[in-house]
Protein backbone atom coordinates (compact mmCIF):
# COMPACT_ATOMS: atom_id res chain seq x y z
CA UNK A 1 0.00 0.00 0.00
CA UNK A 2 2.60 2.32 0.44
CA UNK A 3 4.46 1.82 -2.65
CA UNK A 4 1.45 2.56 -4.47
CA UNK A 5 0.97 5.82 -2.45
CA UNK A 6 4.79 7.12 -3.12
CA UNK A 7 4.02 5.64 -7.13
CA UNK A 8 1.47 7.69 -7.03
CA UNK A 9 2.61 10.73 -5.39
CA UNK A 10 5.23 10.64 -8.39
CA UNK A 11 3.22 10.36 -11.28
CA UNK A 12 1.32 13.42 -10.04
CA UNK A 13 4.59 15.16 -9.47
CA UNK A 14 5.20 14.13 -13.20
CA UNK A 15 2.12 14.99 -14.18
CA UNK A 16 2.26 18.14 -12.71
CA UNK A 17 5.64 18.98 -13.72
CA UNK A 18 5.20 18.27 -17.19
CA UNK A 19 1.75 19.58 -18.38
CA UNK A 20 1.34 23.13 -19.35
CA UNK A 21 -1.81 25.39 -18.66
CA UNK A 22 -3.22 27.99 -21.16
CA UNK A 23 -5.13 29.68 -18.92
CA UNK A 24 -6.37 32.66 -20.01
CA UNK A 25 -8.52 35.61 -18.42
CA UNK A 26 -11.32 36.50 -21.05
CA UNK A 27 -11.42 40.31 -21.70
CA UNK A 28 -12.71 42.62 -23.89
CA UNK A 29 -11.54 45.18 -26.76
CA UNK A 30 -10.05 47.78 -24.74
CA UNK A 31 -10.56 51.61 -25.59
CA UNK A 32 -6.84 51.77 -27.31
CA UNK A 33 -8.68 49.09 -29.58
CA UNK A 34 -6.07 46.50 -29.05
CA UNK A 35 -7.40 42.97 -28.29
CA UNK A 36 -6.83 41.21 -25.11
CA UNK A 37 -7.15 37.40 -24.52
CA UNK A 38 -10.61 35.70 -24.80
CA UNK A 39 -10.76 32.72 -23.28
CA UNK A 40 -10.68 30.97 -20.42
CA UNK A 41 -10.09 26.96 -19.48
CA UNK A 42 -10.15 25.32 -16.81
CA UNK A 43 -8.09 22.06 -15.71
CA UNK A 44 -9.46 18.93 -13.77
CA UNK A 45 -7.27 16.00 -12.64
CA UNK A 46 -9.29 13.06 -11.85
CA UNK A 47 -7.16 9.38 -11.18
CA UNK A 48 -9.80 6.70 -10.32
CA UNK A 49 -9.13 3.90 -8.20
CA UNK A 50 -7.02 1.32 -10.62
CA UNK A 51 -6.82 3.26 -13.42
CA UNK A 52 -4.40 5.58 -15.52
CA UNK A 53 -4.63 9.43 -15.07
CA UNK A 54 -7.48 11.19 -16.58
CA UNK A 55 -7.12 14.95 -17.74
CA UNK A 56 -10.47 16.63 -17.95
CA UNK A 57 -10.61 20.56 -20.12
CA UNK A 58 -13.44 22.11 -20.20
CA UNK A 59 -13.76 26.24 -21.51
CA UNK A 60 -15.32 28.57 -18.77
CA UNK A 61 -17.68 30.81 -20.56
CA UNK A 62 -17.69 34.75 -18.00
CA UNK A 63 -20.64 35.96 -17.49
CA UNK A 64 -21.07 39.17 -19.16
CA UNK A 65 -22.60 42.20 -17.64
CA UNK A 66 -24.25 44.80 -20.35
CA UNK A 67 -24.90 48.70 -19.06
CA UNK A 68 -27.82 50.13 -20.64
CA UNK A 69 -28.70 53.99 -20.54
CA UNK A 70 -31.95 54.22 -20.58
CA UNK A 71 -34.85 56.58 -19.80
CA UNK A 72 -37.76 55.70 -17.97
CA UNK A 73 -39.70 54.54 -21.45
CA UNK A 74 -36.77 52.16 -21.88
CA UNK A 75 -35.59 54.32 -24.92
CA UNK A 76 -31.87 54.45 -25.11
CA UNK A 77 -29.92 58.06 -23.96
CA UNK A 78 -27.51 58.47 -26.36
CA UNK A 79 -24.98 60.76 -24.18
CA UNK A 80 -21.50 61.13 -23.26
CA UNK A 81 -22.47 62.45 -20.12
CA UNK A 82 -24.38 59.24 -19.17
CA UNK A 83 -21.68 56.92 -17.72
CA UNK A 84 -20.51 54.42 -14.86
CA UNK A 85 -16.96 53.72 -13.73
CA UNK A 86 -16.99 50.10 -12.84
CA UNK A 87 -14.45 48.75 -10.70
CA UNK A 88 -12.25 44.88 -10.55
CA UNK A 89 -13.11 45.10 -6.51
CA UNK A 90 -14.76 46.63 -3.96
CA UNK A 91 -11.70 49.07 -3.41
CA UNK A 92 -12.69 52.32 -5.28
CA UNK A 93 -9.05 53.64 -4.95
CA UNK A 94 -8.18 51.38 -7.90
CA UNK A 95 -8.46 52.35 -11.42
CA UNK A 96 -11.86 51.99 -12.92
CA UNK A 97 -13.32 51.43 -16.37
CA UNK A 98 -15.02 54.14 -17.48
CA UNK A 99 -18.15 53.32 -19.78
CA UNK A 100 -20.81 56.14 -21.16
CA UNK A 101 -24.13 55.88 -23.43
CA UNK A 102 -21.54 56.53 -26.51
CA UNK A 103 -18.90 53.90 -25.31
CA UNK A 104 -18.55 51.25 -28.27
CA UNK A 105 -18.44 48.58 -25.67
CA UNK A 106 -20.97 48.56 -22.81
CA UNK A 107 -20.07 45.14 -21.63
CA UNK A 108 -17.87 44.16 -18.40
CA UNK A 109 -17.46 40.53 -17.27
CA UNK A 110 -18.70 39.80 -13.54
CA UNK A 111 -15.78 39.13 -11.09
CA UNK A 112 -15.08 37.21 -7.72
CA UNK A 113 -14.51 39.85 -4.62
CA UNK A 114 -10.66 39.81 -5.39
CA UNK A 115 -11.20 40.88 -9.04
CA UNK A 116 -10.93 37.12 -11.12
CA UNK A 117 -13.16 36.38 -13.82
CA UNK A 118 -14.76 33.25 -13.23
CA UNK A 119 -18.48 31.70 -13.18
CA UNK A 120 -19.27 29.98 -9.59
CA UNK A 121 -22.31 32.28 -9.10
CA UNK A 122 -20.25 34.00 -6.36
CA UNK A 123 -19.30 37.06 -8.70
CA UNK A 124 -20.02 40.99 -8.88
CA UNK A 125 -19.83 43.95 -10.50
CA UNK A 126 -18.73 47.13 -8.67
CA UNK A 127 -20.20 50.78 -10.11
CA UNK A 128 -20.12 54.06 -9.49
CA UNK A 129 -22.64 55.98 -11.55
CA UNK A 130 -21.48 59.60 -12.63
CA UNK A 131 -22.83 62.77 -10.86
CA UNK A 132 -22.68 64.56 -14.44
CA UNK A 133 -26.18 64.21 -15.71
CA UNK A 134 -26.87 64.74 -19.22
CA UNK A 135 -28.38 68.19 -20.45
CA UNK A 136 -31.85 68.09 -19.34
CA UNK A 137 -31.76 64.89 -17.54
CA UNK A 138 -31.21 63.98 -14.17
CA UNK A 139 -30.17 59.89 -12.13
CA UNK A 140 -33.56 58.13 -11.11
CA UNK A 141 -32.14 54.31 -10.86
CA UNK A 142 -30.24 51.43 -11.44
CA UNK A 143 -32.56 48.41 -12.09
CA UNK A 144 -31.88 44.70 -13.67
CA UNK A 145 -34.85 42.86 -15.14
CA UNK A 146 -32.95 39.71 -15.24
CA UNK A 147 -33.75 38.46 -11.77
CA UNK A 148 -32.79 35.09 -12.03
CA UNK A 149 -29.54 35.79 -13.05
CA UNK A 150 -28.41 37.63 -9.82
CA UNK A 151 -29.31 37.64 -5.87
CA UNK A 152 -28.61 41.69 -4.77
CA UNK A 153 -28.43 44.95 -6.36
CA UNK A 154 -27.07 47.10 -3.30
CA UNK A 155 -26.79 51.20 -3.31
CA UNK A 156 -24.29 53.20 -1.28
CA UNK A 157 -26.62 53.13 2.00
CA UNK A 158 -26.15 49.30 1.68
CA UNK A 159 -22.53 49.15 0.58
CA UNK A 160 -21.24 51.74 3.15
CA UNK A 161 -20.22 53.58 0.07
CA UNK A 162 -20.71 56.66 -1.56
CA UNK A 163 -24.62 57.52 -2.48
CA UNK A 164 -23.91 56.49 -6.22
CA UNK A 165 -22.43 53.46 -5.80
CA UNK A 166 -23.36 50.23 -6.65
CA UNK A 167 -22.98 46.66 -6.27
CA UNK A 168 -24.50 43.54 -7.91
CA UNK A 169 -24.18 40.05 -6.49
CA UNK A 170 -24.54 36.71 -6.83
CA UNK A 171 -24.39 36.82 -10.45
CA UNK A 172 -25.17 33.71 -12.01
CA UNK A 173 -25.59 34.61 -16.07
CA UNK A 174 -25.66 37.49 -18.34
CA UNK A 175 -27.58 40.51 -16.96
CA UNK A 176 -28.28 43.72 -18.60
CA UNK A 177 -28.02 46.84 -15.51
CA UNK A 178 -30.05 49.86 -16.62
CA UNK A 179 -28.89 53.10 -15.75
CA UNK A 180 -32.16 54.84 -15.72
CA UNK A 181 -32.56 58.70 -16.33
CA UNK A 182 -35.31 60.82 -15.99
CA UNK A 183 -36.20 64.12 -18.17
CA UNK A 184 -36.46 67.46 -16.38
CA UNK A 185 -39.81 69.27 -16.85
Amino acid sequence: MGKKLILLFLILIFAFSSCSSDTKEPTDINEGGETETTDAYTVKFEIPTGSDLVVSVSEVSPIKVTFAFVDTANAPINASEASVTVYDTQDLSEDGNVINATSETKVVYAKTSTGIISATGEEQVNFVVSTTFPVGWTFKEVKCDDTDNYKNLKNGSETGGSEMYYRITKITGDITIKIVYQALT
